[in-house]
Order: structure tokens, then sequence, then C-alpha cells
């Protein structure tokens, strides 16, 4: 116990600059290490702002999903591209076909135009 404020100043003073070996603190260095890695959520961050966090990832963001003790549990990444969608877009490119955007649109159903209607057709049967 009496060798643990020199440690702890140790830790906390700032290392004499050599060839090799940062000038920050340890402390300084994790953070800056922490700072660069993916980001952690935890499972109700992540439904609070699911949307934010797919957008992220479609930009190219790896998000790294954990549980309540901090473990990761989950990743979130972006998809790669496939060969299909290469060559699906050289072709578009080509002209030689057009790529769609979102739901195809259904074609209206049109009644069939009968002689009949189904109420004398129902009348008639029942009769």
């Amino acid at each position: 116990m009496g060798n643990y404020p020199a440690l702890l100043h140790g830790l906390l003073r700032s290392p004499t600059p050599t060839a090799g070996r940062c000038a920050a603190p340890p402390c300084a260095r994790y953070c800056v290490h922490m700072s660069k890695s993916e980001p952690t959520i935890g499972v109700r961050a992540l439904r609070a702002r699911l949307s934010a966090y797919v957008r992220e990832a479609a930009r190219g963001k790896t998000v790294t999903i954990s549980d309540r003790r901090r473990q990761p549990i989950a990743r979130l990444v972006p998809v790669a591209r496939s060969a299909d969608d290469e060559v699906l877009d050289r072709l578009a490119a080509r002209g030689v076909l057009q790529r769609g955007i979102g739901k195809p649109v259904p074609k209206p159903i049109r009644p069939r135009k009968t002689r009949r209607k189904l109420s004398d057709l129902v009348i008639e049967d029942r009769g």
C-alpha cells in the first residue's frame, strides 16, 4: 500500500520522450485507442435509435452491440457488394437493363365484364 501513490504518480506523470515511445501518459494513449475503435452500444440504445445505427452501417461503419456487462454479443456490419451487383451495374450502364427502385407497383385488377350480375346468378341458384 505504501508504494501505491508512487505507482499512481508514475502513471499520471508524462514520461520523458524517447525514441519509439509516445510522450502521452498511458491513460491518454488508452483513451486515444478506445476513441478509434468501433462504437459499442447496449441493446436498449440500439432499440431506441435503430434507424440511426442502420444508417451508420449503410455508410460503411461497424457497430458492436453489447449486453449489460458491456460484453460484445453481436455486430452490425455493412453488406459487401456481390459480384452479381457489379454485373447488373455494368449492364445498366450499357442500357441493357434498368435497375428497379423500391417495390414493384401491381397492375390494377379490372373486373370482368359479364352479361349477368352475380346477384341474379345467386337468386337463380336458390330459386
